[in-house]
């Protein structure tokens, strides 16, 4: 049957992505698939196109739905009694959403089958959850832009320009002068004019704590209101988030901002792509850079939050299942939560301090996702593209399982690329509520986080028979893959036999401190870490980072080059972990946890070629794409 192939490839799969050998197994396990999905009778077909219509479209090829939602009503007449996969086929072109499209166990597939949303035959499909800034003109005597929000939108984190990302003016420093903390702000001798600007809205001025009470966070909380009076400035902050901020757990409270962002007075000359932001205005200001012309860029700013959200009923055990989705491209959502007083009060890899939270970190909230699935069972998410996204852009939790995450692209996110599982239920007993049986294989994140900069490209709460294999990571700011957050320190019942295997991490940790290429947490039995390749990571700690509470970790055949840490396991909570059959060209490392065994570790001179073993692990890690040598 459809079930028993749909199961036989998963589990051909997970021996596959955790074997040695499995560059070489992939071949096959492609074979197995295309034979499955062979033994097929002719599919059904629904078709949708950005000039269709849900009036009058009747899904077919010559005369198509417009929307995605009026094709979910469609599949919803006929998913019950289907007796084979139903294709929901998306032509070329941007498909706006004006709001998040909500799917629930009704839209399953059924009797084993699926319901697969595609792009057609390869062509570029975009769910699209921004709008066009338009009525742009010149502010005379100037080289400064200017125009209004769309109709519809009273704020934004995010502005892009032809499909790149902007950036707020920064200072790159601080508050300027003798600065004094308040209980609810700041006094500075500095009268700090650029606040009082013509244009300048002092409360859209946000400050940002990059390292500031813990070297692995970047907290952002904004500026409510600006006073001087008799040579001293006196800055209030935005409640509650300064006062979260303040008092995060652990004596890691903020004292001194790093850097200040959103100055109109910064706009100029010297500030191309820059732009500044007045809420009160509903108004961007903005530098173009040479190849920008004005009177004709495109220029979105997001207005949905969430793009696609899937969610089963965990009480019920009814999980939204069965569906595919492949060749999408999602892009364009916002997350404004920070601007709300809130602020952005970080912890940890995205985790977030709110009011109602206490010391204990499962009440810890994290970047929600622009794309979101919460109970959900066999679903697949294969060859999508995840860009120019306001949080995170994947997050799948709430007891999902059977899941596959599969040669994807996430770049130019906000916050993290995946977040999969929770950290909330440490003990789950209900073999119904784990997050198990996940595959992150094949996917490339370039270059996030670029908003919220301590989150991990990689994000793993507690989980149970994960593997994450052959991604390719490369210059993220803080940690690369993270698995197992959530701090405990006694053995889990949801946690262990996961796989970190063949990944490529290059360039990570280039912003902030304390984190890792490679990074686990808790006690997580019959887990490997294996033949992976990190390169470059720019600060400490090590590139294979076993955090406090670990244990019971195989990590082998592993080459790391060019770190300042090869290994960090710094504590005697960290326990039972055999390290072997490795190679570095950094001999640092440091090791104090209990009953570890570290042998038969290869260290190479710095610049001198890796032998040909370790080559051969450099070659085969990562994507399929960047297989090969590689720096």
């Amino acid at each position: 049957t459809q079930s028993t192939w749909g199961f036989r490839i998963w589990w051909c799969a997970c021996l596959v992505h955790t074997h040695p050998l499995s560059m070489h197994l992939r071949g096959a396990l492609l074979v197995v698939a295309s034979m499955a999905l062979a033994i097929r009778a002719a599919k059904t077909s629904i078709f949708v196109s950005p000039s269709g219509s849900d009036v009058s479209g009747d899904g077919s090829m010559s005369n198509p739905f417009a929307s995605v939602v009026r094709a979910q009503t469609a599949v919803r007449r006929i998913n019950v009694g289907m007796n084979d996969d139903i294709f929901v086929y998306l032509r070329e072109g941007q498909y706006f959403l004006d709001s998040t499209v909500d799917l629930t166990p009704a839209d399953n597939g059924f009797n084993g089958f699926r319901v697969r949303y595609e792009a057609y035959n390869g062509e570029e499909v975009l769910l699209h959850g921004g709008v066009q800034v338009t009525g742009w003109r010149q502010v005379p005597g100037s080289n400064i832009w200017t125009a209004p929000l769309p109709a519809g939108i009273s704020d934004t984190r995010q502005v892009y320009i032809n499909g790149d990302r902007m950036q707020p003016t920064n200072t790159g420093a601080g508050i300027p002068g003798t600065v004094t903390i308040t209980s609810d702000g700041y006094t500075t001798t500095d009268p700090l004019n650029t606040y009082f600007a013509p244009n300048q809205d002092p409360s859209d001025i946000e400050y940002l704590y990059t390292g500031v009470g813990s070297s692995w966070t970047e907290c952002r909380v904004r500026v409510a209101a600006v006073s001087r009076n008799q040579g001293i400035t006196r800055i209030t902050m935005e409640q509650p988030a300064f006062q979260l901020a303040r008092n995060r757990f652990y004596g890691q409270g903020v004292d001194k901002p790093a850097s200040v962002s959103n100055i109109y007075a910064l706009l100029g000359a010297s500030s191309p792509g820059k732009y500044y932001f007045n809420t009160a205005q509903r108004t961007i200001y903005y530098v173009p850079r040479a190849k920008d012309n004005m009177t004709s860029a495109v220029v979105i700013v997001p207005k949905t939050e969430v793009l696609l959200r899937a969610t089963g009923q965990q009480d019920a055990d009814r999980p939204v299942a069965n569906l595919t989705f492949h060749g999408l491209t999602f892009a364009y959502a916002g997350w404004l939560e920070p601007n709300q007083g809130l602020g952005y009060v970080d912890l940890q890899s995205g985790f977030r301090m709110l009011p109602s939270s206490t010391a204990n970190d499962t009440t810890w909230v994290p970047v929600p996702g622009n794309v979101q699935f919460h109970t959900a069972e066999f679903i697949n998410i294969t060859n999508c593209t995840f860009a120019h996204l306001g949080a995170t852009a994947l997050m799948v939790d709430q007891g999902s399982q059977n899941i596959v995450i599969q040669s994807n692209i996430f770049t130019d996110v906000s916050g993290g690329g995946v977040y999969v599982g929770q950290v909330n239920d440490v003990n789950v007993t209900d073999p119904t509520r784990e997050n198990s049986h996940f595959l992150i294989d094949d996917n490339l994140f370039d270059g996030i986080p670029v908003e919220y900069r301590d989150c991990a490209a990689i994000l793993g709460g507690f989980m149970l028979d994960t593997n994450i294999t052959h991604n390719s990571i490369l210059n993220t700011p803080n940690t690369g893959i993270s698995l197992g957050w959530g701090w405990s320190r006694d053995q889990a019942q949801n946690a262990g036999w996961n796989n970190i295997l063949a990944n490529y991490v290059y360039g990570s940790n280039w912003l902030l401190e304390d984190g890792g290429s490679l990074y686990v947490l808790g006690p997580q039995p019959y887990s490997t870490m294996g033949s992976n390749y990190v390169s470059n990571q720019k600060k400490l700690f090590g590139a294979l980072y076993t955090d406090e509470g670990s244990a019971y970790w195989h990590i082998t055949l592993n080459v790391i080059n060019d770190c300042p840490e090869w290994l960090h396991i710094w504590t005697e909570s960290i326990h039972d972990e055999l390290v072997d059959f490795c190679w570095s060209n950094q001999q640092y490392q440091d090791v104090h946890g209990t009953r570890i065994v570290i042998k038969n570790i290869t260290f190479i001179d710095p610049g001198a070629p890796f032998p040909p073993a370790a080559q051969a692990i450099i070659s085969a890690a990562g994507t399929v794409a960047m297989a090969g040598p590689k720096p």
